[in-house]
């Protein structure tokens, strides 16, 4: 069975089936921003007008727009060639058996993105949407004037199973856009384990931003980037009758920005081995995570092995363990957070976790970790937990420069967040 069907499906053999298309129009490229807003409030979606088709004699862009409809069990998996970058794929509301779509190596371009979008109000979908070894591709939700979110995605059985959102193998730039997600085992799955194609190990899953979502009631992450095993410790694979311990891919450049991630089994948000550029992860609303009660897991979020991350105007609330965990990411921003209730999850309270955590983990080579830490609001945690933002030190490998925890303060009185740094650790409490 394809990757892409189990971890949409759970363990569901999906059809496979090629679509033959008609046509008309193509959506220009581009993020739309994220929109201020007070703290504690739901993100609201932004929308982009509906453009007007147009094209230049001279352009080399495809201006059809093909309607898609799904085979009779519901789903469709087109392969990329025969379309041509600027194409759009539409799906309507009023089809209403979607269980999944699955786009397979599209290479669009820049100026010319391959799109996906909704018609006719919202389109709902059982399994979700699949992208893999794809580039410059747009799933954007916000085909319909009146509908905040075009494309819904649920699961249907009592025990949430697959993924809602994939983008697998050799795939870059791609952007995700208005779309609601409920009950699914994961929100998003963006990531490579190890492969025996060590092309794919060495690909960077770059430039993938995810905007405007909405996401509850998942039974493990709501996003789940990059492989929580970056070195390979412990996930080995046999290739060719050969014990392998490859590196999985590597991601860049990720922005999840704008969403609304409420009621997780694990993490609302883990990104690992992002070490590529910088990402950035700011402006959502991150809620009751942890529901599966391991105290390994559930923080509002966290960032692994080689992260380089700028994580900056979140709101966290109710989380089993962290608000903020940095476990090996080696550049860091921490700043302009709301972070409260940590370690308090409903009736469960744990007495140890802080608001916001740092610590460092084996890195191959050795990557120094610097740290800023800056103007967070910080409201109650661990009942034990004298300090609201806690330094670790797992492993020495923090730089001697450039670390700096300056103008956090408490939520409710207003005064400094004092931090617990551990010792050698060199750091300033004067902000840069």
């Amino acid at each position: 069975m394809p990757l892409f069907a189990v971890l949409l499906a759970g363990c569901v053999t999906l059809p496979a089936e090629d679509g033959e298309p008609s046509p008309s129009a193509s959506l220009s490229i581009g993020s739309t921003p994220a929109p201020t807003r007070a703290p504690g409030t739901t993100p609201t979606p932004t929308r982009a007008a509906t453009p007007t088709p147009t094209r230049s004699p001279n352009s080399s862009c495809s201006d059809r727009r093909i309607i898609l409809e799904p085979s009779a069990e519901g789903g469709m998996s087109i392969n990329g060639s025969g379309y041509i970058p600027g194409d759009t794929f539409v799906l309507r509301s009023s089809t209403t058996n979607w269980t999944y779509l699955s786009l397979n190596n599209f290479q669009g371009t820049a100026a010319c993105p391959f799109t996906v979008t909704n018609e006719g109000g919202q389109v709902k979908m059982l399994y979700g949407f699949g992208i893999t070894s794809s580039t410059y591709v747009r799933v954007i939700g916000n085909g319909s004037p009146n509908t905040l979110y075009g494309f819904h995605v649920e699961d249907q059985l009592p025990d949430a199973q697959g993924v809602a959102f994939g983008i697998y193998e050799k795939s870059a730039h791609i952007e995700v856009s208005h779309i609601s997600i409920h009950h699914k085992e994961y929100g998003f799955w963006i990531k490579n384990e190890a492969n025996c194609d060590t092309s794919i190990n060495n690909w960077v899953l770059d430039d993938i931003a995810v905007h405007d979502v909405k996401i509850t009631n998942t039974d493990s992450q709501g996003f789940y980037m990059g492989s929580t095993d970056p070195n390979n410790f412990d996930r080995p694979i046999i290739c060719d009758g050969v014990t392998r311990y490859y590196a999985p891919s590597r991601l860049g450049n990720i922005r999840i920005y704008n969403n609304f991630i409420d009621t997780t089994g694990r993490g609302g948000i883990q990104l690992s081995g992002a070490s590529t550029g910088q990402s950035k992860i700011y402006n959502n609303v991150v809620r009751n995570n942890g529901t599966q009660l391991d105290d390994a897991q559930g923080v509002g979020i966290v960032l692994g092995g080689y992260t380089r991350a700028h994580v900056y105007n979140n709101d966290i609330k109710n989380t089993l363990t962290w608000g903020i965990a940095a476990l090996g990411s080696t550049q860091l921003i921490i700043e302009n957070n709301t972070i409260d209730k940590s370690g308090q999850l409903g009736s469960n309270l744990l007495n140890w976790p802080a608001n916001i955590y740092v610590d460092t983990r084996s890195t191959i080579p050795v990557e120094l970790t610097t740290f800023i830490v800056r103007n967070n609001t910080l409201g109650s945690r661990g009942s034990q937990m004298s300090y609201a933002i806690d330094i670790g030190k797992l492993k020495d490998t923090y730089s001697t420069t450039g670390n700096y925890i300056c103008n956090n303060l408490m939520l409710n009185s207003g005064s400094p967040a004092t931090p617990h740094v551990a010792a050698g650790v060199v750091w300033s409490d004067r902000c840069p």
